[in-house]
This record gives C-alpha cells, sequence and structure tokens, in this order.
C-alpha cells in the first residue's frame, strides 16, 4: 500500500520534475544544436544521463514547444498590429 503525500512533498516532486526538465532541455539545446550531434545520438545520450526512456524525452521536449506556442499570462493575442 502507498503512503499519501503530504502538500508539501507533492511540490517539491514537482518543483523537482520541472527543474529536471528544464535542465533536460537545456542539455538537449547543448549536444543537438550546438555540438550537432545527431538526433538519435542525442536522444540516447539523454536516456543515460537522466535515466529516464527516449519516450518520455520525447513527451518533455513536445510539452516544452506546446508550451511556447501558449501566449503567456498577460500577453494578448494580436491579429493586426
Amino acid at each position: 500500500m502507498q503512503a499519501t503525500q503530504t502538500p508539501t512533498e507533492l511540490s517539491t516532486q514537482k518543483k523537482l520534475l520541472q527543474l529536471r526538465d528544464k535542465r533536460l532541455r537545456e542539455r538537449f539545446d547543448e549536444l543537438y544544436k550546438k555540438k550537432r550531434l545527431r538526433l538519435d545520438d542525442v536522444m540516447e545520450k539523454l536516456e543515460q544521463e537522466f535515466f529516464i526512456s527516449q519516450r518520455t524525452i520525447r513527451g518533455i521536449m513536445e510539452a516544452a514547444a506546446e508550451a511556447e506556442k501558449q501566449p503567456k499570462p498577460g500577453e494578448q493575442f494580436h491579429l493586426f498590429n
């Protein structure tokens, strides 16, 4: 049986995952954009460094790309400027 987590533990876990995702995206950019490694080599290297599957890495990268498309809170979408 799994013990329930307190709100503090949940927020700490969420912050740690956000930090991991940020570092993963930074490392991806470093390997792919700066060092110009092939995508499959980058995915293998990230899988080994972060101990997560390539499927999870793809999900993190896709979520980050989607978040960049969304307007930030307080920003207005302008059709015509």
